[in-house]
């Protein structure tokens, strides 16, 4: 036999989650207990919103989901902000909140009152549009069932946050383990293409709509990295060698070096970057949302020469009414790079595309992303130079945490010069004030204090 709280904690632990970020509370008391005598070490936090902030900086270093533990009624409530972060940017967390004896709930239910219990809240129902999963376990039997379930679905497809709300009761409960219920991944169907011939014919096609292009362009999101596919894409820059831009929350993805990076486009991206999307007659995206501030309000004319190729896990993203896809790729970044890969390398295509590279470079030079004049400025200092200063003493492999104030986050992603192996967070969805330094404990964390991070605060 075995008490709820521990076979939690005993779960996680074996899926590889080392840290979780906690604030206690009476409605989470054995949760709370059962981790502080678990593998898993313990981060107590000053107010929630920081425990789920800093479980997403975790998650966003780690590729695990993080790991945010609240209270009933108030606990969760102040956890919002950090999980709407999390679900807009797709970041895997897993959040535990405490509740009330199941005997005293009566919020939510046909009681019809307000509250029944202390600090009682029918949270479940506030977070469900801000999460993949969200239910109360009422059942202390199938506690197994519903981490499995919360677990396969903050991890697969488009990643994002879950939530398990557990009664006092539930928690304290002892269980056998032989009779725990066992969640089956076939239940859910993929929502996306994962069948081979079709992944090997889009594929396909998207490499012909290259070569038959004179301006192709690669716009790389994020999507990339939580699929896994990080290093290949690197391998795919250097055999495709068009030129190619990072999305906002995937500015990280290529060292300024590369000689085919060609900037950052986006309402608050490079000029250079917005320039060379606008005169492309080919536009793949891979891994990026292509949301309203990179397509901008005027969006029919966004790229209006470019035939459009959109990879993207989450159909719904696809079929948008911004954005006019041409060939709409609705499968996993990974597949789609690697299968590009095995094709380029079986056959090498032909793309002549020099004056293109050309014109390219000489917007990058004809539009410097900190302006010259900038450095002239003798009472204050402009942010953009400090940015790029600051840059050329940070080493590679740092993680640099960038907060939500308009000096951090709007001009690094303009005067950003990134190092190979550099790790930039930042939360673009949500946008929160106060992000950046309870994200860059939670990296932190990640790393057993061992690594230095930097927070840019302002």
């Amino acid at each position: 036999m075995i008490k709820v709280s521990d076979y939690i904690f005993n779960f996680l632990h074996e899926k590889g989650i080392k840290h979780g970020f906690i604030l206690p509370g009476g409605g989470n008391a054995h949760l709370i207990d059962s981790i502080g005598v678990s593998k898993i070490k313990y981060v107590c936090n000053y107010h929630e919103q920081a425990s789920a902030i800093a479980a997403e900086g975790y998650a966003r270093v780690t590729g695990k989901p993080g790991l945010c533990l609240v209270t009933s009624g108030p606990g969760g409530t102040n956890a919002l902000t950090g999980v709407l972060g999390s679900w807009l940017d797709s970041i895997p967390m897993i959040i535990l909140s405490g509740q009330i004896a199941r005997k005293f709930m009566g919020s939510g239910t046909k009681m019809g009152v307000r509250q029944l219990g202390a600090q009682e809240m029918n949270i479940v129902d506030v977070v469900k549009p801000m999460t993949k999963y969200a239910v109360v376990v009422m059942d202390p039997l199938d506690i197994r069932y519903e981490l499995e379930k919360a677990w396969f679905l903050a991890t697969s497809g488009r990643p994002g946050p879950v939530w398990l709300d557990i009664p006092l009761d539930v928690q304290s409960a002892m269980v056998d383990e032989k009779q725990l219920k066992k969640f089956d991944s076939l239940e859910i169907t993929p929502e996306f293409i994962t069948d081979k011939k079709e992944i090997e014919k889009l594929v396909s096609l998207t490499l012909k709509k290259i070569l038959e292009s004179e301006r192709p362009v690669l716009y790389a999101g994020h999507g990339i990295r939580l699929s896994g596919a990080y290093d290949d894409f690197l391998k795919l820059i250097e055999l495709l060698k068009i030129p190619v831009l990072t999305s906002y929350v995937g500015y990280d993805m290529v060292p300024s070096s590369n000689p085919y990076f060609f900037g950052r486009a986006h309402a608050l991206g490079q000029r250079a970057g917005n320039l060379i999307i606008q005169n492309s007659d080919l536009l793949l995206s891979i891994g990026a949302r292509m949301d309203l501030l990179t397509v901008g309000y005027t969006y029919n004319t966004f790229a209006r020469s470019a035939f459009k190729i959109m990879v993207d896990i989450d159909r719904y993203e696809i079929e948008k009414p911004i954005l006019k896809v041409d060939l709409p790729v609705n499968m996993d970044a990974k597949s789609f790079i690697q299968e590009m890969i095995r094709q380029i390398k079986k056959k090498p295509p032909k793309i002549n595309i020099d004056s293109w590279l050309v014109y390219g470079r000489s917007l990058n030079k004809k539009y410097p992303n900190v302006p010259k004049k900038f450095w002239k400025e003798k009472k204050y200092v402009n942010p953009y130079c400090f940015i790029e200063e600051s840059c050329r003493q940070f080493e590679p492999n740092e993680v640099i945490v960038v907060s939500n104030g308009t000096g951090p986050l709007n001009c690094s992603y303009q005067a950003f010069i990134i190092k190979r192996g550099q790790r930039v967070i930042l939360n673009l969805g949500a946008a929160s004030m106060g992000y950046g330094l309870p994200a860059a404990i939670g990296a932190s964390f990640a790393f057993d204090n061992k690594k230095r991070i930097i927070c840019m605060e302002g």
